[in-house]
């Protein structure tokens, strides 16, 4: 399993973290929410959880904690992973991501592949130099490296 489950939510200290409207001490309860078999109270946990950790292009402290989380119900949650897989790829297209999250999205893609039995995987590249290619590896490298099946990687367009 990829993730992290939401029995950890507990063990990391989500008051001391932040969001666009401040404390983080609600994204425990909001993760178990998005879980939720009622699709009203999913929909505004997603709602509050989309906007909370990245709003309008701004990262926070609590947006690389939720990160794992949101791969492990990606796993785990058939109905919610079209979902969950189409945001974690567009936040993909942040410089700011740390390159755990970045292995993360690229074993969450490995997963996907071998769920669907897909056979290629399609992703996009953006421009980064030379030094941060080295430092940072990125995403389109890593499935490469790990794929199953065929890669197809293509120039993404930066902004």
């Amino acid at each position: 399993m990829f993730g992290r489950s939401l029995t950890e939510l507990e063990g990391l200290h989500w008051a001391e973290l932040e969001h666009a409207y401040g404390s983080a001490a609600d994204v425990p309860e909001m993760l178990r929410r998005l879980a939720s078999s009622n699709e009203e109270e999913s929909g505004e946990a997603w709602e509050f959880l989309n906007s909370a950790i990245l709003h309008q292009g701004d990262f926070y402290s609590a947006t690389e904690a939720v990160l794992p989380f949101l791969i492990h119900l990606a796993t785990t949650l058939p109905g919610q992973r079209s979902r969950l897989l189409d945001y974690l790829a567009f936040l993909t297209r942040y410089d700011a991501l740390q390159e755990g999250f970045q292995q993360n999205v690229a074993a969450f893609v490995h997963l996907v592949a071998d769920e669907t039995d897909a056979d290629m995987i399609v992703v996009g590249m953006t421009t980064h130099s030379a030094v941060q290619r080295w430092v940072l590896g990125s995403v389109a490298d890593q499935v490469l490296h790990r794929a199953h099946c065929p890669v197809v990687a293509y120039r993404a367009e930066d902004g």
